[in-house]
């Protein structure tokens, strides 16, 4: 996700980056994206989320995380917040079984001891 995909208006935007100014952190906004695609990533682990859905919960999660890191988090941010990690614990918790569930990872077993021959 970009910072353009935050869908933040210009005067939002440049109030953001001034407060986070001073965490001392080169692309503090950056950030907060980077650390909440991890953690959609996590919670989803095992199933398919379309790009729009995705995106929707990294932006909850990453704007979150911004505002909470300069000051009280606004009403609408904190819903959205709300709703978006409620949706991620219930993927977590497989909860959602209309979510396409992807493919096995192949296992890392080798063959030791087994008259198969390793290469």
């Amino acid at each position: 996700m970009t910072l353009s995909e935050l869908l933040l208006t210009a005067t939002r935007q440049s109030q953001l980056t001034a407060a986070l100014a001073n965490l001392g952190v080169p692309a503090p906004l950056e950030t907060c994206i980077a650390e909440a695609e991890a953690d959609v990533t996590r919670y989803a682990t095992g199933y398919t989320l379309a790009g729009a859905a995705r995106n929707g919960f990294v932006r909850a999660l990453a704007l979150f995380k911004a505002f909470s890191l300069c000051g009280p988090v606004p009403a609408d941010i904190q819903r959205q917040y709300d709703e978006a990690i409620a949706e991620l614990k219930a993927i977590a918790a497989g909860q959602r079984p209309n979510l396409e569930q992807t493919a096995a990872a192949p296992s890392s077993r080798g063959s030791w001891g087994s008259r198969e021959k390793v290469l």
